[in-house]
């Protein structure tokens, strides 16, 4: 008896790449928030960059620099699809449209890429689009060249005297997209590491671990072992501005309350303490 025959395998090419595109925008984007790529902040070193360089300013309120001139974006989305690309490397209309426009309006996908390739082809001297399409998935051209300013989290957590900036900058602040949120919590995941990694070492003076732990709770306010520590500090120190805030914080999360205000309250805690020059050996 003859085997019976196996039909051939057939494969969706189109899934295929869909996968790939998204694995690789994962590896970027973690490579992004590690400084695994060269990027300003990170260690001094000379570097010929080319016209077509922008640097790109994601640590705080976003801005685009081209030959230290701010650049004027007509709106927020078209930043916001110029930063997604650098992120994410290449996505389709369906995937800007979900991410970026949360699936409304495919018009504003085709006005807001219209915008930006208009929009550097009058600062950039470029040979071909800004924004490409291959197939299915827009990116940007290779023409271009970013200087991401995420290196700046190899840097120390004080330096001369003084809270270095990924500490107390919220990534991309202003925008709101749930992809950018996933940003933030890799953003946080990597400077959660170093506080506590910090906060680890001995014989470490109270004021020092004190703001440590404030650090510590802006990033993640959940961290109630930190929340419990910045308490039992305060009040060692004889700070009741910051244990009355902490006390505050620790019940409006038993209640379900809003913290927005005493996290920034007790950032700005942290950073009065360190201009005070109460912190030891900073």
């Amino acid at each position: 008896m003859l085997p019976e025959k196996v039909p051939p395998v057939r494969l969706d090419f189109d899934a295929l790449q869909s996968w790939v595109q998204v694995q690789l925008a994962h590896i970027q984007s973690t490579m992004h928030m590690h400084g695994s790529i060269t990027q300003t902040g990170s260690r001094p070193q000379l570097q010929v960059l080319p016209p077509t360089a922008l640097h790109i300013t994601t640590l705080g309120i976003p801005e685009v620099l081209h030959k230290g001139k701010v650049l004027e974006f007509p709106y927020q989305k078209v930043l916001e699809l110029l930063l997604y690309l650098i992120f994410n490397t290449a996505a389709t209309k369906d995937q800007l449209l979900e991410d970026i426009w949360d699936g409304k309006s495919a018009d504003s996908v085709y006005t807001a890429i219209r915008q930006l390739r208009r929009l550097l082809k009058d600062h950039l001297d470029l040979s071909d689009e800004a924004i490409v399409k291959k197939g299915k998935y827009y990116s940007l051209s290779p023409e271009l060249h970013f200087v991401l300013d995420t290196g700046k989290l190899d840097a120390p957590i004080f330096v001369g005297g003084k809270i270095t900036p990924p500490y107390l900058s919220e990534l991309m602040e202003g925008f709101d997209s749930p992809w950018i949120e996933e940003q933030r919590m890799l953003l946080n995941k990597t400077l959660l590491s170093k506080l506590q990694s910090e906060v680890q070492k001995p014989q470490l003076p109270l004021d020092r671990a004190l703001v440590l732990h404030l650090l510590i709770l802006t990033r993640d306010v959940y961290q109630m072992e930190a929340l419990d520590t910045i308490l039992k500090l305060s009040r060692e120190l004889a700070l009741p501005a910051v244990q009355r805030t902490a006390q505050l914080l620790k019940h409006a999360l038993g209640e379900g309350a809003p913290v927005t205000l005493l996290v920034s309250q007790l950032r700005e805690a942290a950073i009065q303490l360190v201009n005070e020059q109460r912190l030891s050996a900073v």
